[in-house]
């Protein structure tokens, strides 16, 4: 039980002590990664982003609706969408921009947009709904397509990430990886600092230990040595 105990605990000490030992350079580290983290936060703040969608109905199967489905973030419908918002984006760009999607197994297709500014996303989706309507019989030559409902423009910007949580992010990276660095440092260092790292690596008890030699022990020294001989002397002198 008392081997059991006595394991334990010098294997604790040895997961901390590598940790105490380089708690200034956890630090250092830590730091810098918080100002590195605030700069790159500071530097690339995200505009809000708004998101709107309009609604169509349409007449088709679950696999006509799949093809329908690529066909309105197809270049064909895209292009048309551009030109007539003149967007100076290209067709790639906005397909990016655009989500489409049913509900269920139902007829309802929703096409969402999202743009900076929450009235071209709405101007968006209800332009790209009206093309896909008027360019969808001229492909296909299909005629099941009705708005259900058009886009509304949306106040409420989409979540994105703030610059407290990139903050953090980064700082626990620095965190993590100074933590990683202070055992590797501790591996490759074979410096004795302790009485007990000796006994450990002689394998015998350490019976004295001598004093380091400075400027403050040699004068105390000195000065010890001068009130013994003083008194030795006043002694001397009695007798």
């Amino acid at each position: 039980m008392g081997k059991n105990e006595s394991t334990k605990e010098i294997s604790i000490k040895e997961i901390v002590q590598p940790l105490l030992r380089y708690s200034w350079l956890i630090m250092l580290i830590v730091i810098i990664f918080g100002i590195l983290g605030y700069y790159i936060a500071q530097n690339n703040k995200a505009e809000p982003l708004y998101e709107s969608s309009a609604k169509l109905i349409v007449n088709a199967t679950a696999e006509s609706m799949s093809t329908l489905q690529v066909i309105i973030k197809d270049a064909v419908i895209l292009e048309k969408v551009v030109a007539e918002l003149q967007l100076s984006t290209t067709p790639e760009e906005l397909a990016n921009r655009m989500n489409v999607s049913t509900v269920g197994s139902s007829y309802v297709v929703i096409i969402s947009a999202r743009h900076e500014d929450p009235n071209l996303a709405a101007d968006i989706a209800n332009t790209t709904a009206k093309v896909f309507k008027d360019t969808l019989p001229t492909i296909l030559d299909f005629n099941g397509v009705h708005y259900l409902s058009d886009a509304k423009v949306n106040a409420n910007p989409l979540e994105t990430e703030n610059s407290l949580s990139t903050i953090i992010k980064i700082v626990l990276v620095g965190f993590v990886g100074s933590i990683g660095l202070a055992y590797l440092l501790n591996v490759f260092d074979s410096r004795i600092r302790t009485i007990q790292e000796i006994e450990e690596n002689i394998g015998l008890p350490v019976i004295g230990v001598i004093s380091k030699i400075n400027k403050k022990n040699t004068r105390n020294s000195i000065k010890k040595k001068n009130e013994n001989n003083i008194v030795n002397n006043a002694e001397t002198k009695e007798v």
